[in-house]
């Protein structure tokens, strides 16, 4: 016996993010702390090539995942998209090629926002993040925070990203 009458509609994901928590993400992978040192040593030509960026390659991006959520409004995103229009075989090399590129760029995100929120500190913490244990360990702690609080939910998941996002930018300034 299954769990839903015939009669009823099928359940559906409650839409937990905003345009905010969208912006702020987006805002934090494109202009975060970890592109500071490669623009600066750029010197203030890279402004031009930070604006062509914005023109060429974010607001297109922008467009195309604007109609490819109309295009297909469930739940999935770049694998559904994928999926829907190569096929099964392509849907999961997306799916794949998507969750290995985060399952090596979250850990190490992470290690460097510990590293680097140890410095924050001042001198004498500077020195804690050179140890490894403290910095393994403020690493895992920030994974599980992640991690943990995702996991509950995006209503409660969307202010790490959140909170994250503005100490990032908390950071330029």
């Amino acid at each position: 016996m299954t769990a839903f009458m015939v009669n009823d509609p099928p359940p559906t994901l409650r839409r937990e993010l905003g345009l905010r928590d969208v912006t702020l993400f987006a805002a934090t992978c494109m202009i975060s702390t970890r592109w500071l040192p490669i623009a600066a040593r750029s010197g203030p030509s890279s402004i031009v090539l930070w604006l062509l960026a914005s023109v060429f390659f974010a607001a297109p991006l922008t467009a195309a995942v604007g109609a490819l959520a109309t295009k297909y409004p469930a739940a999935g995103g770049l694998y559904l998209w994928t999926r829907r229009d190569f096929g099964p075989w392509h849907g999961f090399l997306a799916f794949w090629c998507y969750w290995l590129g985060i399952a090596f760029l979250f850990p190490t995100a992470a290690l460097l926002y510990a590293r680097v929120g140890f410095s924050a500190l001042g001198s004498s913490y500077g020195s804690i993040g050179e140890n490894r244990f403290y910095l393994l360990a403020a690493t895992l702690v920030l994974i599980w925070i992640g991690l943990g609080t995702n996991l509950v939910g995006l209503r409660i998941g969307k202010w790490t990203e959140n909170l994250g996002a503005l100490a990032s930018f908390g950071v330029h300034f």
